[in-house]
């Protein structure tokens, strides 16, 4: 009789450890460490050693906590998440081939990175944004990679990427999703491209608050070489320096791009401002009375100017 009383009981208590062991299974918030293993349930008592393993544990609209200085490696993202570093932690991600970080495979997905450093060491891509609603990167380094610091495929969306430094990579950020997606950048540092500083298009950005400095052929470019879709871009308080062209547009396709600049300064580049029209519209829209040009060969090529006259 003893037996058949306790049955139930002992199995009741087995299926809640079950229970409780499936609701551990991922958390609101998990944590990586220096010192973490990824066979640990990712807690802050019990952390985990790399962002791919700990996105695993962590619930859509959780968040990722670095409580150390150390690598933590490549991952792909496919669900709302915030991966965040601490001002004084060093969060690295060392990338030996392809892309550091990847958003993809949820078009509602809504992702913060916050306070990484993205090396690359053989590397193409530090961070792709391939499919989601959102993404924000903030306080961010980028550096090394053979084709793109930042890409933007994904369509319908907003990219914002603020106080962030790209350093020496092919091209800093190119978003070219399409004209839904609407992307802004403040507070950042491009340094040592080799082709684009910033380049968008189809779709609309603001820049503003940054530098572009020492690069390739373009600092900022706005395009729109896809049939049905245009391009719009505003320049506000940056300083561009030390490239070919200053701001460039570029239309195809009867599509239009346009570009305002205003209250900053474009100087040390072949051509201020260079305008293409190949079957759409575009236009440089520049006030002279709130923009300092100056110690530049070039004044434009093709396309419209609002007033040539102030970009030599």
């Amino acid at each position: 009789m003893i037996r058949r009383m306790f049955a139930p009981a002992s199995i009741a208590f087995g299926l809640s450890i079950l229970n409780a062991t499936g609701a551990m299974a991922t958390a609101q918030r998990t944590f990586v460490a220096s010192t973490g293993n990824d066979a640990n349930p990712c807690s802050i008592i019990q952390p985990c050693r790399g962002f791919a393993r700990a996105i695993a544990q962590t619930t859509a609209t959780g968040e990722v906590i670095v409580l150390d200085s150390a690598g933590y490696g490549s991952v792909t993202i496919g669900k709302s998440v915030a991966i965040i570093a601490p001002k004084g932690v060093y969060a690295g991600i060392s990338v030996f081939g392809g892309v550091g970080v990847v958003v993809t495979g949820n078009p509602t997905a809504s992702v913060l990175l916050r306070g990484l450093t993205l090396n690359a060491q053989g590397g193409t891509i530090g961070i792709s944004f391939d499919q989601g609603s959102e993404i924000a990167v903030e306080d961010c380094e980028n550096s090394g990679f053979s084709i793109y610091g930042i890409l933007v495929s994904a369509t319908n969306s907003t990219v914002s990427i603020g106080s962030t430094v790209l350093r020496n990579n092919h091209s800093a950020i190119v978003a070219q999703p399409d004209a839904n997606t609407r992307t802004f950048i403040d507070e950042i540092y491009v340094s040592g491209y080799q082709g684009e500083g910033i380049s968008v298009g189809p779709g609309t950005a603001t820049v503003s608050n940054s530098v572009i400095a020492n690069g390739g052929p373009n600092a900022i470019g706005v395009l729109s070489s896809t049939i049905s879709a245009n391009s719009d871009v505003m320049v506000t308080r940056s300083v561009i320096t030390g490239s070919q062209y200053g701001v460039e547009t570029f239309s195809d396709f009867g599509n239009s791009t346009r570009m305002v600049v205003d209250g900053s300064a474009i100087n040390l580049v072949t051509s201020a401002a260079f305008s293409f029209n190949n079957g759409g519209g575009t236009e440089i829209i520049y006030s002279p009375g709130n923009n300092t040009i100056g110690f530049n060969n070039g004044i434009v090529t093709g396309g419209v100017l609002t007033t040539p006259c102030c970009l030599h």
